[in-house]
């Protein structure tokens, strides 16, 4: 039996404040190294680094745009000691950057872990097996902003746009995941038959009693009414070796909805909500939810149909448009 149960919740410990913190314009600095100096200067991860003193100042005046008060492109490095909580000794464990521009790097004591790359999506290190819980560990960060690709002056790259600010601006978090749960989750409405495929991932790395596992999946209206209900009994030994990731088990439910199924649209954008419980020897274990719109999207020579039915798109864009509040997506 596995002894962690539904009250032992997955928790996150913000590390976003006072980062020991410089950059550097050569590149030359190799901070990860056991026993480095750390910088002198601090900064905070939730807001770029021109915002909070960092570059040099600018003095031309461009024309028809804003401009920032100081600017730096190059390498800037994040270090601070980290004292790993004791409970996580049992979890997996993930050090997430939110809102960052735009390549990371990440050291834990000396240890390379991984690398980061994306402008939208958080960049999230698997440090399971980089920490020791209950010491402190030296976390150091390496931040790039220099543009790698051929997008100079491409519209969200443009100095009259966004300009190429860099830093981590969103925030840092240590999060924990307890293991064997529902890792992933794959929706496929089907309008014709009015119901939903769902594939889902759940992780059975280093399992030790894979016996007793069900799924259980259920669609709830808007009113708390339950809509469908779906049971699956997870094979004891049907497991998926993934290369870099370990083994999962894939599961496959179909749910019915009904004649009464709602259908998506712009008009009507209702949503349904899904809740996937995984069970272990009839204990609830894992819980996760999500929503989903009854649609189907296709074309038709130059149509694009909707439910069957034709649609024109349409849309709504502004630029150069800059509010003084953080994305709300950041929690700021």
């Amino acid at each position: 039996m596995h002894s962690q149960k539904m009250k032992e919740q997955n928790f996150s410990v913000s590390l976003s404040e006072n980062w020991h913190f410089t950059i550097d314009p050569n590149d030359l600095l190799q901070l990860y190294e056991i026993g480095a100096d750390l910088p002198e200067t601090t900064i905070h991860a939730t807001g770029s680094w021109e915002e909070q003193g960092f570059g040099s100042k600018t003095d031309h005046e461009p024309i028809g745009t804003w401009k920032k008060e100081r600017e730096y492109e190059g390498v800037a490095w994040y270090v601070k000691d980290v004292f790993v909580p004791e409970e996580v000794s049992d979890q997996y464990v993930f050090l997430v950057l939110r809102g960052v521009r735009w390549h990371t790097e990440l050291w834990i004591d000396g240890m390379f872990v991984g690398k980061g790359e994306s402008l939208s999506s958080h960049h999230r290190f698997d440090i399971t097996s980089c920490i020791q819980a209950g010491k402190k560990q030296r976390f150091v960060i390496r931040v790039d902003n220099t543009m790698k690709y051929s997008l100079h002056e491409s519209h969200i790259h443009s100095y009259h746009t966004s300009t190429n600010w860099g830093g981590i601006t969103g925030g840092i978090a240590l999060e924990t995941e307890k293991p064997y749960t529902i890792q992933d989750i794959h929706l496929i409405p089907d309008v014709k038959k009015k119901s939903v495929e769902l594939r889902v991932k759940i992780d059975r790395r280093k399992c030790q009693d894979m016996s007793g596992w069900t799924l259980i999946a259920k669609v709830i209206q808007h009113d708390g009414i339950m809509d469908a209900e779906a049971l699956e009994v997870i094979p004891a030994l049907e497991v998926i070796p993934e290369e870099k990731n370990g083994h999962f088990v894939k599961q496959h439910l179909h749910i019915q909805l009904g004649d009464e199924a709602i259908f998506w649209s712009p008009d009507n954008p209702y949503l349904y909500e899904l809740e996937l419980i995984l069970r272990h020897h009839d204990e609830v274990y894992d819980v996760k939810k999500t929503t989903f719109g009854l649609r189907n999207l296709e074309t038709a020579g130059r149509q694009i149909l909707l439910n069957g039915k034709p649609i024109f798109l349409t849309g709504y864009v502004d630029c150069c448009i800059f509010s003084h509040k953080r994305d709300i997506q950041y929690g700021m």
